[in-house]
């Protein structure tokens, strides 16, 4: 069986992690905590959705 001692988020890469008494938890993680990427290649770290000033997102294709 496993115990948590202790529970700390870290929002932010270079500031102190924040403790916590509880959490609410999904398939990304923890909220409010760092989300992590993972890229296949190197070319999906390029890869950038263009997004119009009203807030669509359009998949580059033309219409």
């Amino acid at each position: 069986m496993v115990t948590l001692s202790r529970l700390f988020i870290h929002p932010v890469k270079s500031m102190r992690g924040m403790g916590l008494t509880h959490a609410f938890a999904d398939i990304s993680g923890l909220a409010f905590d760092r989300l992590f990427m993972g890229h296949r290649n190197r070319r999906d770290l390029y890869y950038r959705s263009p997004v119009s000033a009203n807030g669509e997102i359009y998949s580059g294709a033309a219409a």
